[in-house]
């Protein structure tokens, strides 16, 4: 340790060491809901004919790890999942120690949840007097009240208490102290006041305030997923990527080449009373045919998995239509480079689909030519998420 008194080191360690520090810290997270959700198992049907399916409340913890060079507590730390608790009983006994670990808060239910309130963020003057504290997310993004965990996630939380260095001797207690600190997070389901942890989207706006087509969006934890913002109003953004889609479900320039179906599952299909609305001379659009009948359907519902895993709000993931790539300029059609074609969602008739080419002109491909071009996926976002 170091004292302004000018005493050797040895005789503070020494001393230090006489008047050690004993506190029990523990974490909890509480966890509950609005009345009247609780935990639905059951299939609820709708007048119109809508389903909500199997609400669920579902948070606990999970991938409890302690930092190498953490002492090690009296005692096996208790993590309860039930009861969203940590306990960890600590001995410190010289200047420098630490105790760190991180813990996953994993939100595995279908229902959206926020904190509701923060307790224990900041050290009391006692504890401030020996020890330096913190509770954030791992990657230093503070806790704070209305942050949103979405269902079917998860966020990693840090939290590390630390013996100071620079304790005034004058400071020392003279007999051995307890003391306890406690992190408690409120959670209940989400609502209008809920908030993103981090902003996942960063957008480069051409205009001020706005949002506009050709603006282009990337990850803010991996700048190299690049997107083009085709259209946007008050609810959605939809966004065109940039590169083609990889065997690996990653966005590059070494993609894989598919096709949009093995069979014309649209034939006999296409008008007005029948599943795919629209009609081949385009009035007023040719046929959207992408859905789960589409051979690169699985493809593209793991890349949309991928995102929601890595926090990205996910409305949905799909191919471009015909209609959407008309009056683009040659960047946002190009993409990233010039030598490749790619496929719509949309048909041109019963046995063949739109493809955009790589001289930039729209052209059609039988559906027997397989496996031959590239998938640039489209993913529509909440506008909120900017």
């Amino acid at each position: 340790m170091k004292f302004s008194n000018g005493m050797r080191k040895k005789h503070i360690r020494k001393s230090a060491i006489k008047k050690r520090l004993v506190f029990a810290f523990s974490i909890f997270f509480v966890m509950f809901i609005g009345i009247g959700y609780a935990y639905v198992r059951r299939t609820l049907n709708i007048t119109n004919n809508t389903k909500i399916s199997s609400l669920s409340w579902n948070l606990h913890f999970d991938n409890f790890s302690v930092t190498s060079g953490s002492i090690t507590p009296l005692s096996e730390t208790n993590v309860s999942d039930n009861n969203m608790k940590i306990t960890t009983n600590l001995e410190f006994k010289n200047s420098g120690e630490f105790y760190e670990y991180t813990v996953d808060i994993v939100n595995d239910g279908t229902i959206d949840a926020m904190i509701e309130s923060v307790e224990g963020l900041d050290l009391t003057t006692e504890q401030s007097k020996y020890f330096e504290y913190s509770a954030t997310y791992s990657d230093g993004v503070a806790i704070s009240q209305n942050q949103r965990l979405r269902g079917k996630t998860r966020e990693t939380i840090k939290v590390r208490i630390a013996l100071k260095d620079n304790i005034l001797l004058s400071d020392l207690p003279t007999e051995i102290l307890d003391l306890k600190f406690t992190l408690k997070l409120n959670y209940i389901q989400a609502n209008n006041n809920a908030i993103n942890v981090r902003n996942t989207l960063a957008i480069a706006r051409q205009n001020e305030g706005v949002i506009t087509q050709g603006d282009v969006v990337t990850f803010s934890f991996d700048n190299t997923q690049k997107f083009y913002v085709l259209n946007s109003n008050a609810t959605e953004t939809v966004l065109f990527a940039k590169e083609a889609l990889t065997s690996e479900v990653e966005l590059g320039t070494n993609f894989h080449q598919y096709s949009l179906a093995n069979s014309a599952y649209w034939k006999n299909h296409v008008g007005d009373g029948h599943d795919y609305s629209g009609s081949y001379a385009g009035t007023p659009n040719y046929p959207y045919v992408y859905d789960q009948n589409s051979s690169v359907y699985d493809l593209l519902e793991r890349y949309n998995s991928k995102l929601k895993s890595l926090g990205i709000n996910i409305t949905s993931t799909r191919l471009v239509s015909y209609e959407e790539l008309q009056g683009l300029s040659n960047d946002i059609i190009r993409g990233f480079d010039y030598t490749y074609t790619y496929i719509t969602g949309s048909a041109y008739d019963d046995d063949s689909y739109w493809i955009m080419s790589s001289d930039g002109t729209l052209g059609q491909s039988l559906v027997s030519l397989h496996d031959t071009f590239a998938v640039r996926p489209v993913i529509v976002v909440p506008t909120s998420e900017f």
